[in-house]
Order: structure tokens, then sequence, then C-alpha cells
């Protein structure tokens, strides 16, 4: 999978050319491999493992489509973590369900419970990372019991009593402003601070500035041709890179 995305790690640019072609030589096999001829990628593709040995959680901003979850898989493989990479998606969960699907539950917790029980994606995540994508969906009640997972390393399963712990890498990712949303109090300012140890900003293609319209484009197109041993012409792969550019979906 090729990713061409464009960041900044908190608000600092890179000061290489915009010319020069950065790839990140990916450190496990399925590692995604990340191809960029903007100079705002090279600074957080080389910051990236330092946070990740760090053990810093990662904060990734963007629109829908901007490959925020490609960066979180690609923050997974530069860690080589043994355990799973656990993508839940905070705006898809019902609320109602959404602690006993993050946190699990104990035989008979609920009706309609499980017979036995759930451990739940917090667990799933232990030894690997817990990617939480559109964070800022998270209910306020949920907010302040994951508070307590970042601070303690510890949780319960909803209706158990035993303590429970776990040890993962976090990314979370999200379109909405959350810096903005923690100062209006519409997020938990303390839980912004735990996430948003590292912040890369990832702009749609639209605002890349490595080239024509459409350039990126044709270029993912043409990596994408090559792996499935395609055969368009080049003069296709740039028509349908400019197409792509210009007709405003999210992320393009």
């Amino acid at each position: 999978v090729v990713c061409r995305q464009t960041g900044e790690v908190n608000g600092g640019r890179s000061a290489t050319s915009r010319q020069q072609v950065v790839v990140a030589p990916p450190p496990a096999r399925d590692a995604v491999e990340f191809v960029a001829e903007d100079s705002r990628i090279a600074g957080p593709l080389r910051t990236l493992p330092d946070a990740v040995a760090a053990r810093m959680p990662i904060h990734l901003t963007g629109e829908t489509g901007t490959g925020k979850e490609l960066i979180a898989r690609r923050v997974h493989a530069v860690g080589e973590r043994k355990g799973r990479f656990v993508p839940v998606n905070c705006g898809a969960i019902p609320e109602s369900l959404f602690i006993a699907e993050l946190f699990g539950y104990g035989r008979g917790a609920f009706t309609d419970a499980r017979r036995d029980g759930s451990k739940g994606l917090i667990q799933d995540a232990d030894g690997g990372t817990l990617f939480l994508d559109e964070v800022g969906e998270m209910a306020a009640e949920v907010q302040s019991k994951f508070l307590r997972v970042l601070d303690s390393g510890t949780f319960y399963r909803v209706g158990a009593t035993r303590k429970r712990r776990a040890d993962f890498r976090l990314v979370a990712a999200t379109h909405r402003a959350l810096d903005e949303w923690a100062r209006e109090g519409r997020f938990r300012e303390d839980l912004y601070f735990r996430i948003a140890g590292v912040r890369l900003d990832l702009p749609p293609l639209r605002e890349r500035g490595d080239g024509p319209p459409g350039r990126e484009a044709t270029r993912v197109l043409g990596l994408a041709a090559d792996q499935l041993a395609g055969s368009l012409r080049r003069d296709q792969l740039r028509r349908a890179g400019v197409a792509m550019t210009a007709r405003g979906k999210p992320g393009v």
C-alpha cells in the first residue's frame, strides 16, 4: 500500500528541498511505505521513529481521506510491537454500547450480553497499537474512563470487579479542531494533552505544493497499476490524476 500524504509535527516544517523524494524504508514485510515529493512530509517521516521509540502518543489531524489510518498502521509497524493493530471508529459505535465494546464486559453484565462476556478492544490492543479514529466523537463519560486507563494502565470490564492491565501504543485521529474544542470545554483538556504528544497535520492533495494538479494522484495511480500489473498509458494516468484532484472529494 502506498500513501502519499503530507504533514507537520507540532507546527514545524522541514527545510529539505521541495523536489526531494522521501521514502521511509519499511521495517517489516507488511509495513506501509510512504513516498512523497512535498517537503512537509520529510520532517514527520524522520521524526516518527523517534516519537515511537519515546513511547509518545501520536495525534493525527486532517480531512477524511488524507490517510490517517495508513499513517497509524505505519506507526505500529515502525514500533515493531508484537501485538495487534486495533482500529476503533469512535463515531461508528452507538454511545450506549461504546463503553462495553472498548472496555469489555463480564458474563451477564447486561441484557443480550454474550454468555462468556467480552475482553474488549483495549485488551485486544495489549502489546500492540490502539487506533482511535474520530476520537472527537467520544462521549464525555468515555473520555473520563479512558483517561484513567492512560493514567494507570488499568481498567475494569463492565460488570466485573477484577482490575485488568493493558499496555498499548496510542494513536488518535480526528478531522475536528480538537485543540479548540478542548479550550472551549467541548473535549476534556487533560485528555487532549495526553493523546497529543506528537501532532501530525495532514493536508488534502488539493493543498499540496509538490507539483502540477493531479501529479501526486497520477503517481499513486501509476504505482497501483504497477502492483496490479496494469498497462495504463501515461496520458490516461495523467487525466485520471487531474480528475481526482478536481472532484472536490474530502482528502483530495
